[in-house]
């Protein structure tokens, strides 16, 4: 067939296997016929968590936004608007926009947030303890 098609015999074979494969769905119900190739859904491992787990991961999420958001309006206003610019905006804002909006320098800023940044971790592990 390679020879009258002018093409190689790999292609003949490839071309063969393809025509001869039975199409499988990905989330098929299993079949109880042996020979027919198993779902490869039914090879994947369920990544969803348990009910439970799931509110319990909700619930620990929604705990930790809280503990959060109590550390952060524990912060001056202008500590908290670095912050908030630098770590939980969209589009981080750089040090020397922010030095520009506040008229102090990026280096300033960098110092600020630095400081910040410390009194949220001592306090959310106070918090924690």
């Amino acid at each position: 067939i390679a020879h009258e098609l002018n093409v190689l015999p790999q292609d003949v074979l490839d071309m063969d296997a393809r025509l001869t494969d039975r199409p499988v769905s990905f989330d098929a119900e299993p079949d109880t016929d042996s020979s027919s190739p198993q779902a490869p859904a039914l090879t994947v491992a369920d990544q969803r968590l348990e009910p439970s787990q799931a509110l319990e991961e909700e619930q620990w999420n929604a705990h930790q936004l809280r503990r959060l958001r109590q550390g952060l309006a524990g912060l001056d206003a202008r500590s908290r608007d670095i912050l908030e610019q630098r770590w939980l905006a969209e589009e981080k804002t750089g040090l020397k926009e922010l030095g520009e909006k506040y008229g102090i320098s990026a280096e300033r800023i960098r110092q600020l947030e630095s400081q910040a940044l410390g009194r949220l971790t001592r306090t959310l592990q106070a918090d924690a303890a």
